[in-house]
């Protein structure tokens, strides 16, 4: 009986010691989590130069304003900067993201780490210059960690890159983002992702747009696909579809670009830099080229064009034979300050960054087939106008050619020469 008292004495005082011992364990845990918790809060600073350890940057390539935990297993980052090595490295700020925690078993181990539902506001993205990405150089080993988001949603970023020699200045600003099942592995400059965006303005080079709208947006890696967008131009709403591939080296543009009605001189203007000495009304199915293979400032727009109520600037300085010509001939109607109206057009052209090529037609069943085809750039314009023969359209026909200053061009009669060089009919393709 003495004994059986005492055993149970010893159980008591066991459990006694057992309960506090979890309870300092416990005590232990939660004052080694509050200071977890302190020091990330506390001192941003810190956790600043362990990610800088992490991913071997040198010292302040990152900054952290202010860190929040929240219960839930969420936390807020404040006012982040991000200065990565690298001669061509943008730098990255960021007002505000919230995520959830990553686990930190998935980082040890290098899987995807999920971050649950992203939320990124005021992300600014500014480029020292515009040098495609070089190639990359991956050392041997795992896989590189992959960051994963349910869903993504970026507010109010922006994105700058300088002038850059023949390249103009780039600015996007106002990017509104809302994707999902998002993917992106830095290490490789892939990122997977589908959603939709919006972009208040668009200064690309000399282009200005603005209220970009794309509902539909699918990543893929390294590809950009626009099944369908919608972007404001001068005074119309131009349609946009295509890719955009290589975003990881060298990235290559090919979207077609539907133009329904715009002025004229608001194109020619844009490629050139300049005064239009074209006028009227465009319509346009276009496709645009940059990137890629094509060498620095190459970027282009070619396919079909039409023009309504088509207007040539040939000055006031006329001679008396062409200006004959101009008075009788049944296509040409001379208006006030050098304009010279020649109607509605059907043809080809090409804009590009200074130039524009164009080959056009003024089909007619009652007069002579009116076609014109030349060059302007820069400043300095080169345009045939021929009259085709009813018989014989190989032979050269009647014409004027418009040649120097869009400012103070000369108008001649062209020589057969000349118009002998006239390139085959496109409604005879």
């Amino acid at each position: 009986m003495v004994f059986g008292y005492t055993a149970r004495m010893r159980q008591r005082s066991w459990g006694r010691w057992v309960g506090a011992l979890l309870l300092l364990g416990g005590l232990a845990f939660v004052a080694a989590v509050a200071g977890v918790v302190w020091v990330v809060e506390n001192r941003p600073s810190w956790v600043a130069r362990g990610v800088e350890r992490a991913v071997g940057w040198p010292e302040h390539a990152l900054e952290i304003g202010a860190i929040d935990l929240r219960w839930g297993g969420r936390f807020l980052v404040h006012d982040l900067r991000v200065q990565p090595p690298g001669p061509n490295a943008p730098q990255v700020t960021l007002r505000r993201a919230e995520a959830d925690l990553p686990d930190p078993v998935a980082l040890w181990e290098r899987v995807d780490v999920s971050l649950g539902d992203v939320l990124l506001d005021e992300l600014a993205i500014v480029r020292p210059n515009q040098a495609p990405a070089r190639g990359l150089e991956l050392p041997p080993g795992p896989w590189p960690v992959s960051l994963v988001g349910d869903r993504v949603t970026v507010t109010d970023a922006s994105f700058e890159a300088p002038k850059d020699g023949i390249l103009s200045a780039v600015s996007v600003t106002g990017i509104d983002l809302d994707a999902v099942d998002v993917r992106w592995t830095p290490a490789v400059r892939q990122i997977e992702a589908l959603g939709a965006a919006r972009i208040d303005q668009l200064q690309l080079g000399a282009i200005p747009l603005h209220t970009l709208r794309v509902p539909s947006l699918v990543v893929d890696k390294t590809v950009v696909a626009l099944p369908s967008a919608h972007v404001e131009y001068g005074t119309s709403t131009v349609a946009v579809s295509g890719d955009i591939t290589d975003l990881d080296t060298r990235a290559a543009v090919l979207l077609d670009v539907l133009v329904e009605k715009e002025r004229v001189e608001t194109a020619v203007s844009t490629a050139l830099g300049g005064r239009s000495p074209l006028r009227g009304f465009l319509q346009a199915r276009v496709r645009l080229r940059s990137g890629g293979d094509l060498p620095r400032g190459g970027a282009r727009f070619e396919g079909f064009l039409r023009l309504r109520s088509a207007e040539v600037f040939v000055g006031n300085d006329l001679k008396m034979l062409p200006k004959v010509l101009i008075d009788i001939a049944p296509w040409f109607r001379r208006q006030e300050s050098g304009w010279l109206e020649a109607g509605n057009l059907i043809g080809e052209g090409a804009f590009g960054r200074g130039w524009v090529r164009l080959q056009m037609e003024r089909p007619s069943r009652k007069h002579r087939v009116l076609q014109a085809w030349g060059q302007i750039d820069g400043s300095a314009m080169d345009l045939v106008v021929r009259a085709v023969p009813k018989k014989g359209a190989d032979r050269p026909g009647i014409g004027v050619s418009v040649k120097g200053s869009v400012h103070a061009p000369r108008l001649k009669l062209a020589e057969r020469d000349v118009l002998r060089q006239a390139p085959p009919l496109l409604s005879a393709q």
